[in-house]
């Protein structure tokens, strides 16, 4: 039993360990080129998928991870599609909320819902700031969506 407990929890780390390299590169890449690269997120699935059956012990553990990625993806992309008609520019990058699908396929429901209240804060401060100093247009949110999830997969537990 000892044993089956230790390479549960080294197949969690090296997982998350994956993901934390992957947004960093996100966030990197995103201040410098304003751009996620797709390399990010399918690294992140696959390194998910795979410990998948190592990390969870039935597919009824996998489903909401599961579920939550493509929520979060598919609503998020639905609703920026609808601001972005409404407004008449982009709003919000695909990288962006390909970002934020993979960060609740590791997060979950429960958890990345604080993980996007801290990347909206802070894009919002970022906004305020940027706007304060007579910037506006674009600016890179990957970093914020990498720090929110980050700290939620650091130091929540579910």
């Amino acid at each position: 039993m000892w044993a089956n407990e230790y390479i549960r929890l080294t197949m969690f780390c090296l997982r998350n360990g994956v993901f934390l390299c992957c947004l960093a590169v996100a966030a990197m890449q995103d201040m410098k080129n304003m751009r996620i690269p797709n390399g990010c997120h399918v690294i992140a699935v696959i390194a998910w998928a795979a410990a998948a059956g190592i990390v969870f012990d039935s597919f009824q553990e996998v489903l909401p991870y599961i579920a939550a990625a493509a929520i979060c993806g598919g609503g998020l992309w639905l609703i920026t599609l609808l601001a972005e008609s409404i407004r008449g520019r982009v709003l919000l990058g695909g990288g962006d909320i390909k970002l934020f699908a993979a960060a609740a396929l590791y997060l979950g429901p429960a958890g990345i819902l604080p993980a996007m209240m801290i990347a909206c804060a802070g894009g919002l401060i970022c906004a305020l700031i940027r706007r304060r100093g007579g910037k506006s247009g674009p600016f890179p949110f990957g970093p914020w969506i990498a720090l929110g999830t980050a700290l939620m997969l650091l130091f929540y537990t579910s």
